[in-house]
């Protein structure tokens, strides 16, 4: 009777816990749960994306129906994530690699493409929303506005297809002293391309923050991104963000969550609580016949 007194204060205080993590919202960078501006709670919802580690969704999720989203990643790729690209771009799948000042340039290596992110800070003081580092970029006739972005080499890459590019009035900041140096180099740029790889295509955005909760329904963002995804279902990556120890926590109850939910377990609890009672119930039967 006692260990089970001492054992309430302890449910209790799990469950306020597990309560604080759910409700409580993330504030990590791309994160889809974190609904401030640096998050990607909008876009999540707006479009019904699922999201998991790179190498589930590019396994398991089929390339006809959901397009592959790397956004921002800042932890480097393995040779098995590669390879688990390749295959889903060979399935004839599309994948978004959006980065600025990020990994994925080592991606890009270990998938044999020669296009590389520059890592050069983008600035146009002219044609922007606000600022310099918030430049405004060409998709064809529409616009689409960047946040701290770079640009793209795409040195002797075959059948590269250039999406939009930056204004002639921007200019590559080398010294990061947020104004135009004689010698700096000038636009237009390319800021997004596609590549043609297999059977698949392979798009690079030199911005990583185009489709966060504070620029998503800046100029054509949206548009943009649905655009190209090209009436799919956006799959995010979750596994190359650093996350705290809260967004962590998060994810795993997430996880845990779409586990229970899922029909084979739902049916197995439903099952296995049934014996528990049936087994319980009887015991107590016993004991109550042994009164008499």
């Amino acid at each position: 009777m006692k260990k089970s007194l001492l054992a309430i204060p302890l449910i209790a205080s799990a469950l306020v816990i597990v309560a604080l993590v759910t409700l409580y919202p993330v504030n990590t960078d791309f994160n889809t749960a974190n609904p401030d501006w640096n998050g990607l709670t909008d876009f999540a919802q707006k479009t019904k994306a699922v999201e998991g580690s790179l190498a589930t969704l590019a396994n398991l999720y089929d390339p006809q129906n959901y397009t592959l989203f790397i956004i921002g990643p800042s932890k480097n790729f393995s040779q098995q994530e590669a390879a688990a690209v390749k295959s889903f771009l060979a399935r004839g799948g599309v994948v978004f690699l959006m980065d600025d000042f990020g990994t994925a340039n080592q991606l890009l290596m270990l998938l044999g493409v020669n296009s590389r992110f520059s890592g050069k800070l983008l600035l146009d003081p002219l044609l922007n929303i606000g600022h310099p580092v918030l430049p405004i970029s060409y998709w064809g006739g529409k616009r689409i506005a960047l946040n701290y972005a770079t640009t793209l080499n795409l040195t002797d890459q075959q059948g590269a297809r250039v999406i939009a590019t930056s204004s002639p009035f921007s200019y590559l900041d080398l010294n990061l002293n947020n104004h135009y140096d004689k010698g700096e180099p000038t636009g237009p740029f390319p800021v997004a391309v596609e590549l043609s790889y297999g059977s698949g295509r392979l798009i690079l955005v030199s911005d990583s923050s185009l489709l966060i909760n504070s620029m998503l329904n800046r100029e054509q963002n949206l548009q943009f991104a649905l655009y190209l995804a090209g009436g799919k279902t956006p799959a995010i990556d979750n596994s190359h963000w650093e996350e705290n120890l809260h967004a962590m926590a998060k994810r795993f109850l997430l996880s845990l969550w779409l586990i229970a939910s899922s029909p084979e377990v739902k049916y197995s609890l439903a099952v296995s609580l049934a014996i528990i009672a049936w087994a319980f119930g009887k015991t107590h039967f016993k004991r109550g016949l042994n009164l008499f």
